[in-house]
C-alpha cells in the first residue's frame, strides 16, 4: 500500500504515515497536536504503531522539538520555541490558558515575524493602548492600538500605521527591566514595565491577559539572573575570584615555591578563567 498524504490540522503540517496506520490516532511530530486518521475502506486488522514521516517542511518550522523543555528553570520553554517557529501565535496563548484577541492588531501580528531576530522565543502576546512616541507615524495622532510581545531578549511593542506599510517599534530589553506588574479593571487590564528611570505603561489590555504576562515575565527575568549569578559563580575557583588566586601565584613564586614557567602556566590559565 502507498502512504496516507495528509495536513495537520493545527498546524497545517504536510505528513504522511503508512496506509496501514488509518483509524488510529496519532500525534503529530511538528506540534504534538493529537490527530485522528480517517478509517481505511477496508478493515485491516492493527498492526504496531510505525514512525510518521515528514514529507515537507513548511518555511520557519521547527524540524524537532528542543529537549530543553525547562531552560533556566523556565516551564515549557520548548513549546514557546516550537510554535514560535511554526509562527502559531494562537497557540502560544492558549499554553497561556487565555484566547488570542487579534482586533485592532491583525497587521501587526502579520508583520511580527520580521521583527523577530534569530533565536528570539515569544512567550505571551496582548494589544493595548500606548502614547505616540517621536518615533510614532506622522498619520497617525493621539493613543493608538499596540501589539505588546514578550519575548526571550525584550518586550516587543509594533504599531503599523493605519494608512501606509510603515510599523513603528518600540523595544525594552529584559537587562533594563527591574519589574513587571499587572492591574485589572473591570473589564480591561493595564500592564507597568519598571525599567527605574521611567515605566512604560500599556493601558486597556484585554483583562484576563496581563497577569499571565506579568508572571511570565518576572519568571523569565528571574530565570536570566539566576543564569548570570551561576556564570559569575562558574567564574571562581573555590569560591575565590581568578584575581585572588594570582596573588597567590605571586606570593608562591617571590617565596620560590615556583619556577618563573610554572607561574607564567598558572597565571595564564586564571587570566582565560576571568
Amino acid at each position: 500500500m502507498s502512504d496516507f498524504k495528509f495536513n495537520c490540522p493545527h498546524c497545517n503540517q504536510s505528513l504522511e504515515a503508512p496506509a496501514d496506520m488509518l483509524g488510529e490516532q496519532i500525534d503529530c511530530p511538528a506540534c504534538t497536536g493529537a490527530i485522528q486518521l480517517p478509517a481505511p475502506k477496508m478493515h485491516a486488522p492493527p498492526k504496531q504503531k510505525k514512525k510518521i514521516v515528514v514529507s515537507k517542511q513548511p518555511s520557519g518550522a521547527c524540524t524537532s522539538p528542543s529537549s530543553d523543555t525547562n531552560r533556566y528553570g523556565f516551564p515549557n520553554y520548548a513549546k514557546y520555541e516550537r510554535h514560535t517557529k511554526t509562527r502559531n501565535w494562537k497557540a502560544i496563548c492558549v499554553l497561556n490558558n487565555i484566547n488570542l484577541d487579534s482586533f485592532g492588531t491583525k497587521k501587526e501580528l502579520a508583520v511580527l515575524p520580521n521583527y523577530l531576530e534569530d533565536g528570539e522565543v515569544v512567550f505571551a502576546l496582548t494589544s493595548g493602548m500606548m502614547k505616540q512616541t517621536h518615533t510614532s507615524n506622522l498619520s497617525d495622532s493621539g493613543v493608538n492600538t499596540w501589539l505588546v510581545v514578550l519575548t526571550s531578549d525584550r518586550f516587543l511593542f509594533l504599531d503599523h500605521a493605519m494608512l501606509t506599510t510603515s510599523v513603528d517599534t518600540q523595544s525594552i530589553r529584559h537587562d533594563r527591566v527591574q519589574a513587571v506588574s499587572a492591574s485589572q479593571g473591570w473589564v480591561l487590564g493595564k500592564i507597568t514595565v519598571d525599567i527605574g528611570a521611567r515605566t512604560v505603561v500599556i493601558d486597556n489590555c484585554q483583562k484576563a491577559t496581563v497577569s499571565p504576562i506579568a508572571n511570565l515575565a518576572n519568571k523569565w527575568l528571574s530565570a536570566l539572573q539566576k543564569r548570570q549569578q551561576e556564570s559569575a559563580a562558574g567564574g571562581s575557583i573555590g569560591g575565590k575570584s581568578p584575581l585572588d588566586e594570582i596573588k597567590k601565584l605571586v606570593e608562591l613564586h617571590s617565596m620560590g615555591a615556583l619556577s618563573d614557567e610554572e607561574f607564567a602556566v598558572a597565571k595564564a590559565k586564571l587570566l582565560a578563567a576571568m
